[in-house]
């Protein structure tokens, strides 16, 4: 403890007795005004009863702030006594002995006071730290707040905080997270360092004990830490006393360290005491609250992290299932569509080749290509449904696909861009990848899709780049424009079936179809996009692992030889189409509109090629195929179906299916499968 301060009143009687006192009570004159408030500076205060009005002034201060008086009471003042509740009365003649053993007694009495009054305001804060640390989900500031409460509670001038973290290497370390000191400004940067005794935090965090420490600069020779004076040099500060806790889990596992630097009674002063004793019992209560909400905060945080990779998957799941549940519906609708538009294509490509006046001829061309308009949108429902490949995939290479891909919209980016006074920077940026294994019709209409979808963010004109790198797993292309970008709301849906910002010109089934064509290629889609600052569509696909010849191309069939067809379906206006298909190649055509039919006609005539539809009332395409394969397994079949890719290659090679016509279909399909048919029976 300091040394007892005695107060006084210059001038008054009591002043006069201070020269008999001993040399180890400290003097200090007072008025109204600058007499200090008792907690800040415990002390006596001596005067007169009654005496002069300054010292009433000074009596009503000290009795205001709860400093002690010793009162020298003559004769005359026995009456204020009781208007005046003191520490003590003497009588003015008190030998000098005496009035110094009274107010040394009375400096220990306010020293005592003053403890029992921070006590009850440490016990009280610290009550409310707690609840407060409990509340605090933030880690930064959770931290920030143990620190600051902490220095608060042990009046210290400085501090700093510690984590325990692992290293990628299965390493335990301490980062530095936390520095603040009221006397030197610290530059701050977060560090780590080992949990070792080369440090005092690394000791405390190894040992997981509290360290209190009077002069860190006269540590015993057989102390097991050291203290590190690199910082003290740095910044000039000088480290005297120290108080540092661990952290720790309920469970007893340290993780952080609070380390409390140079206690002062007083913070504007330059004098550092040792921390008090029960000091270390208020900081390891403050420890082990900081402890449990340090790792509560970084639960909160991992459940926070663990919440969005789930909503992310039920996103995707939802996803899938939303897709599943739209290819079922889109798979019937689709098989009927694709009836109809195969009479409406092949009556209107029959009636084109006939030749027809130039009027006619217009209208039926303006058919046709509605038509197959109408076609191409019910596969590209059928597409982005799928969910499994139906065609074997092959080598892709990336960076070629990508420059095909530039130049196949040459026309849109550059000639016809000109020609309304835009101008578009399409490039292909990085080194060479390993290839993918995939079908690259489909990846090409990927990136097609994301290239035209760029330039239709840019209407002003810009610059789109594919930026193509790889990783141990994966090949990723960047898809970048320097477009309008997109808000959260449309970035979270565009990846939608139907969802559209081009209103009636636009399908929504483009980035939809290039999702399912991703996906099935076992790659991912991620989007970044801000408001007015373009977009970027990342999209990774795997590396082909396995030894994958390239994709070949497939040669168009020459003209062959006429034969005898015999077409099976449900449908008259199908195979009344069929019928004329075939018949400008001199091919003969029997008509069967049912499976019991066909294959009764097969009993009694000779034929050369089979076309059958799949579903049909009764027998289905798949009995005829059966049956076939068991009775006339020579004769090459074929599915003509509107189905399309739901089928599997092996399993209708299986059933001895040769080829298969999706509907709707063009002459030269028809005609080209059957001669192939032909070529290979002869």
């Amino acid at each position: 403890m300091s040394r007892p301060v005695v107060w006084y009143v210059p001038g008054s009687e009591a002043a006069s007795r201070l020269q008999e006192l001993p040399d180890d009570l400290e003097r200090c004159p007072v008025s109204e005004l600058t007499l200090p408030a008792g907690p800040q500076l415990p002390g006596v205060l001596l005067v007169d009863l009654p005496g002069d009005e300054a010292s009433a002034r000074a009596l009503a201060v000290a009795q205001r702030d709860g400093l002690p008086v010793v009162a020298l009471v003559d004769d005359g003042g026995a009456d204020a006594i009781c208007d005046q509740p003191c520490y003590a009365y003497l009588n003015p003649s008190v030998p000098g002995v005496t009035l110094a053993t009274v107010l040394r007694q009375a400096c220990v009495h306010a020293h005592v006071m003053l403890d029992a009054l921070e006590m009850r305001m440490q016990l009280e804060e610290l009550n409310a730290i707690g609840i407060g640390l409990s509340a605090e989900r933030d880690l930064d500031a959770l931290l920030e707040m143990i620190l600051n409460k902490g220095r608060e509670i042990t009046r210290s001038d400085a501090g700093s905080l510690y984590v325990v973290e692992t290293t990628p290497e299965g390493e335990r370390c301490l980062r530095f997270k936390l520095a603040q000191n009221d006397s030197v400004h610290v530059e701050f940067k977060e560090s780590t360092l080992p949990i070792s005794a080369d440090s005092v935090a690394g000791y405390v965090a190894l040992a997981g004990e509290i360290l209190m420490i009077d002069d860190v600069y006269a540590l015993p020779a057989d102390s097991p830490f050291r203290f590190n004076t690199g910082f003290d040099e740095k910044v000039g500060y000088r480290t005297t006393s120290m108080l540092v806790v661990p952290m720790k889990t309920p469970g007893g596992e340290t993780i952080g360290v609070l380390q409390l630097i140079n206690c002062k009674r007083i913070p504007t002063q330059a004098e550092v005491l040792p921390f008090p004793e029960r000091y270390r019992n208020l900081a390891a209560s403050l420890a082990s609250q900081a402890g449990v909400a340090i790792q509560n905060a970084r639960l909160f945080q991992e459940l926070g992290a663990a919440l969005q990779e789930v909503e992310a998957s039920q996103k995707q799941l939802v996803q899938a299932e939303r897709l599943s549940a739209l290819g079922e519906m889109a798979a019937g609708v689709a098989h009927d569509f694709n009836n109809l538009l195969a009479v409406v294509v092949g009556r209107a490509e029959i009636l084109l080749a006939k030749g027809q006046d130039p009027n006619v001829a217009r209208d039926i061309e303006i058919i046709r290509t509605a038509a197959w308009d109408g076609a191409h949108t019910v596969r590209r429902i059928q597409e982005f449904t799928r969910t499994r490949q139906t065609r074997p995939a092959g080598r892709v290479d990336i960076p070629e696909l990508l420059r095909d891909v530039v130049e196949l919209t040459r026309a849109r980016w550059k000639d016809e861009a000109q020609s309304r006074g835009l101008a578009y920077d399409v490039v292909v940026e990085g080194d060479s990848v390993p290839p993918v294994a995939g079908i690259s019709a489909e990846l090409r209409e990927v990136f097609m899709n994301l290239l035209i979808n760029g330039l239709d963010a840019m209407p002003g004109g810009g610059q789109f780049i594919f930026r193509v790198s790889s990783d141990a797993e994966s090949v990723i292309v960047a898809a970048e424009d320097t477009g309008c970008g997109m808000s959260d709301e449309t970035r979270r849906r565009v990846l939608e079936p139907f969802f559209t910002t081009k209103g009636a010109r636009g399908t929504g089934l483009g980035l939809a179809v290039s999702w399912g064509i991703v996906k099935r290629h076992g790659g991912t889609i991620e989007i970044e996009s801000t408001l007015g600052m373009g977009s970027v569509f990342m999209i990774r696909l795997p590396i082909s692992v396995d030894d994958l010849a390239p994709e070949a191309s497939a040669s168009p069939s020459l003209p062959g030889r006429s034969g005898r067809v015999l077409v099976i379906d449900d449908e008259m206006e199908v195979r009344c189409v069929l019928r004329d298909m075939l018949a400008p190649c001199g091919h003969s055509v029997l008509e069967a509109d049912s499976a019991e039919a066909g294959l009764a006609l097969l009993e009694s005539e000779m034929v050369d090629v089979i076309l059958t539809d799949i579903s049909m009332p009764g027998m289905s395409g798949w009995d005829v195929a059966a049956a076939c394969q068991r009775r006339f397994p020579h004769i090459p079949l074929g599915f003509v179906t509107g189905w399309g890719d739901r089928l599997d290659e092996q399993e209708t090679a299986r059933a001895g299916v040769r080829f298969i016509v999706s509907k709707p279909f063009a002459p030269a399909d028809v005609q080209g499968h059957v001669a192939d048919a032909l070529a290979s029976s002869d």
